[in-house]
Formats: C-alpha cells, structure tokens, sequence
C-alpha cells in the first residue's frame, strides 16, 4: 500500500547502516503506521526479493546494505515501466 511504500522510499533514503527506533516511530506514526507492524511488513517483501531481511535489531534499527540495495534497484525499475 501506498503507507508501506512512503516508508520503504524513506528506509531506502536513511545514511548509513542505522536508524534510531525514535525516528523510525516518528515516521510510521506520520504515516498511520504501526511499528513492528511496519518491520515486519518491509522484512516480508525483503525476504522476497532478496531471501533477507531488511530491518534487524531494536534501537537502533539495522538497515542491511545488500538488502537496500536490491530493494532499490527493483524500485528503480518498476518506476522506469510506469508509463
């Protein structure tokens, strides 16, 4: 959905290989998003994608570079078959 998305581009978006559980609660809540609901919903599509997860860890969360990534250039692709 369009929620899980905003937040997939804004994880995609975070530097480094980190991000505070605060600032990740700030943004699920700016979206109407529940958390661990949202860590799990991301981890889901990761698995799918790339057979690991994205989000790993409590505070700070751990953001995986190979996964980010993968998740990235699919993103990238799907935007360029839009018309």
């Amino acid at each position: 959905d369009a929620e899980h998305m905003a937040l997939l581009e804004r994880v995609l978006g975070v530097a480094g290989d980190q991000w505070s559980r605060a600032d990740f609660e700030a943004a699920c809540d700016a979206l109407g998003l529940l958390p661990d609901g949202a860590v799990e919903m991301l981890n889901e599509a990761a698995f799918s994608l790339a057979g690991e997860p994205l989000l790993e860890g409590e505070d700070p969360l751990f953001v995986n570079d190979y996964v980010r990534d993968q998740l990235a250039q699919t993103l990238s692709d799907h935007k360029k078959l839009r018309p």
